[in-house]
């Protein structure tokens, strides 16, 4: 019946366009946008970007369209100045000495029109033109991409376990929540720190069925992450969801003004209940887009559907949008439309338009601007021959619900990943993200509500007397684990001497700023006293150094030797039941591990900073080499190396020393026929001592340097801290064969060894 009455309508097309009810001064509320890609608009000349961008926001203005979704990231690269990722291609990966955004948004409010920030979120990269190896800040892709291992690899994985690009991108998991916070992030950045008027979505979407198989998301699938027990294709969905709840949540808490949009596929699924019944991707199932189920959770205030299709065509647009329509659960429907690059005929893009006013939808989008030659006049002199302002949403203008997010944190007041989070009243079980935030959309106002959080090993809190207000977002905060029953947690389970020991106190029943506890060593067995703080309530925090043997001049109280056992011992006045108890934690002391650092790491990614970082004069560039050490300790592949024009140059490694203790300075070299620097020379810096140098040749000649660790310095003492090594080629004749300067790992072994005079040093 329902494609009866349309059919009805679409006779009456013509009339639609005079038909629509107006407001006064012009035609009732309604989005008019058009899609500003990345491809359109920049150029790495700031005149002719600026330029660019004026006349796409007066075509915009002249033709009566109100929005312009303006692309500002596409690749975890931006077009404008971010704290976390790179600048895009455009301008080289480097500073173009202005702001495109900054600029965009003032030319759009100038014109009178909405300018919503367009930002792509699940792709590193194009496949065809993945970024150089370093760029400041380091792209996501060189530090979480393919290459990266373990945990830390953000990269969408198929069911067995590649990483290659696929439909044109290196693409991100969604169910990886340091990849989804990341994202996050980025996105408040702008949401905090521009005046744009909403956020537009895309690429929020895996490229397949078969994804993602990455051990992270696998993990949690299995575990925490996955608490009602979803099968793959649902669980996938979820991620996505869960990750736009906390957006928009975290985006109603700072900017509620800010709208949310995405830009799903147009065909979402097909059933027996659908208006739509002809083929073609469902993204539903093939991509886990679950568009009208954002909807539902209130987690966009608009969609804007990719309906790619023509009215009356084999994908009828009018019925894909009536699905649209059907499944808005209260919000509104912009459905997207294409030129096809100027193809499709100016009467068939008319009648797109005018569909979407005969369903009720509160707009149409066309994509995109670069293609609008043929189709603005027939717009102005048209349907948009009068002006219309941008619709209101009666759920931020005239809100009936609120909103609670809030952190999760144990009792150090680490955010808790994957903490179940319940409201009474509400059957959803809401999770806490990666940073500890939750967000509980929809929330019926009242003065008197709780939430509670638990996570398995960490605790179960529950936060009460919540006062919630239509429209207003409160924000709560969950600590987990921190129960009248005194527990002792120590930071390690074993500890090199010359280490800190961390010692933590939870007791619920303690209000004092400060309290005592015993640590004791076998070689210090009466044991001290250590003073510790409150950290929160009920959460005391504090820590004991251990003492190397071998170091006369260190203040630490602790004595300990390699086998020795520390005991922490907290006497807890009222453990829970009315009584005192004796609560202990031990661990192990061992003799400190010694440090590696490499060029490269397993993958044959550069090794990220601070731990690795180079610098080459104009002109000259390190690249990397097959040679690799076979020195024991490595896991690295292949090594680092610069040739031609590249004296002055040096290679820094940052080191991560745990443990006040002597050290010896090493490097190894793989072979190679080109490996020749006579003449390099060291530094070893660390803050309060004199720095360490020297100089040595890093060459294929240096008896014991090729496949082994060759010493640069013994006796090195070393506080708790960093330390930088930086090792520079000083060779004149430097050349891409025979004298490369070659850079693959270097180490601090741990020496027992008495205290060397600084005079015996080279030091400056």
């Amino acid at each position: 019946m329902r494609r009866f009455f349309r059919a009805l309508a679409a006779l009456a097309m013509p009339l639609c366009f005079m038909a629509a009810p107006i407001s006064a001064g012009g035609q009732t509320p309604e989005v008019r946008a058009i899609w500003a890609s990345r491809f359109e608009w920049p150029s790495s000349n700031q005149t002719t970007a600026k330029a660019n961008i004026d006349l796409m926001m007066q075509r915009a203005k002249d033709n009566n369209f109100n929005t312009v979704f303006f692309q500002v990231r596409g690749e975890c690269s931006t077009h404008y100045p971010s704290p976390d990722e790179p600048w895009a291609s455009t301008y080289g990966y480097t500073n173009p000495g202005w702001d495109p955004l900054a600029y965009a948004i003032n030319a759009a409010h100038a014109q009178g029109l909405k300018l919503h920030a367009y930002i792509n979120t699940h792709v590193f990269t194009s496949s065809g033109a993945t970024p150089p190896a370093s760029t400041t800040p380091q792209h996501p892709y060189n530090v979480h991409g393919p290459s990266a291992t373990g945990t830390n690899t953000w990269a969408l994985t198929d069911d067995l376990g590649d990483k290659s690009a696929t439909d044109s991108y290196y693409w991100i998991s969604p169910g990886h929540p340091g990849a989804s916070e990341w994202t996050r992030r980025q996105i408040m950045y702008v949401v905090k720190n521009y005046d744009v008027d909403g956020i537009h979505l895309d690429r929020i979407r895996t490229p397949g069925t078969n994804y993602s198989y990455d051990a992270t998301t696998v993990n949690r699938f299995n575990g925490a992450g996955n608490p009602d027990s979803l099968g793959w294709a649902d669980f996938m969905r979820s991620q996505i969801t869960r990750d736009l709840r906390h957006l928009y949540g975290e985006i109603q808490y700072y900017k509620p003004n800010v709208l949310l949009s995405a830009a799903p596929f147009g065909i979402m699924y097909k059933d027996a209940t659908t208006n739509y019944q002809g083929t073609g991707t469902q993204a539903y199932h093939s991509w886990y887009q679950d568009g009208w189920g954002w909807m539902q959770a209130g987690a966009v205030d608009f969609m804007v559907p990719q309906i790619y299709w023509l009215v009356g065509s084999s994908h009828p647009f009018e019925d894909l949008l009536a699905d649209w329509q059907d499944h808005r659960y209260g919000r509104y429907v912009v459905p997207g439309s294409t030129t096809s690059g100027g193809s499709v005929s100016v009467a068939a893009m008319l009648a797109m338009t005018a569909e979407s006013r005969s369903q009720g939808a509160k707009g149409h989008t066309i994509f995109s601007y670069g293609s609008m030659t043929n189709y603005w006049n027939a717009y102005k002199t048209g349907p948009y021959a009068q002006t219309a302002a941008f619709p209101d949403m009666p759920w931020k203008t005239t809100p009936t619900k609120g909103t609670i997010i809030g952190y999760v944190k144990d009792g150090l007041g680490n955010p808790v990943l994957d903490a179940l989070v319940t409201q009474p009243g509400d059957t959803t079980k809401y999770l806490s993200a990666s940073d500890g935030l939750f967000a509980i959309l929809n929330v019926t106002p009242g003065t008197n509500l709780s939430v509670t959080g638990s996570k398995s090993g960490v605790g179960t809190a529950t936060a009460t007397s919540i006062s919630v207000t239509a429209g207003g977002t409160t924000l709560v905060n969950i600590t987990l684990g921190v129960t009248s029953a005194g527990q002792v947690e120590l930071d390690k389970t074993s500890y090199g001497f010359g280490a800190l020991v961390g010692i933590t106190v939870k007791d619920s029943d303690l209000t004092a700023p400060t309290i005592s506890v015993n640590a004791k060593t076998n070689a210090t067995p009466a044991g001290v006293a250590v003073t510790l703080n409150q950290l929160s309530s009920g959460v005391y925090t504090g820590s004991v150094g251990l003492k190397n043997p071998a170091d006369a001049t260190a203040s630490d109280p602790l004595g300990a030797t390699a086998g020795d056992t520390i005991t922490v011992t907290y006497n807890d006045a009222d453990s829970g039941s009315g009584s005192p108890a004796v609560v202990t934690k031990t661990a192990t002391i061992t003799n400190p591990p010694n440090i590696i650092l490499e060029s490269r790491n397993s993958s044959g990614g550069l090794t990220p900073s601070p731990d690795y970082v180079e610098w080459a004069p104009s002109g000259s560039d390190f690249a990397n080499s097959t040679a690799k050490s076979t020195a024991p300790g490595l896991s690295g592949t292949g090594s680092r190396y610069i040739g031609e024009g590249s004296q002055g140059c040096y290679a820094e490694f940052t080191f991560p020393v745990e443990n006040r203790a002597f050290y010896d300075l090493q490097i190894t070299l793989g072979s190679g026929t080109n490996h020749n620097s006579p003449g390099a020379s060291y530094r070893l810096q660390q803050a309060g001592h004199a720095d360490v140098t020297g100089t040595f040749d890093l060459s294929r000649f240096t008896t014991g340097l090729v496949n082994d660790w060759y010493g640069l310095h013994s006796g090195v003492l070393l506080d708790r801290g960093t330390a930088v090594l930086r090792i520079t080629n000083n060779n004149p004749l430097s050349a891409g064969s025979g004298e490369r300067f070659n850079m693959d790992a270097v180490r601090l072994q741990y020496e027992i060894h008495a205290p060397v005079a600084l005079s015996s040093f080279s030091v400056e």
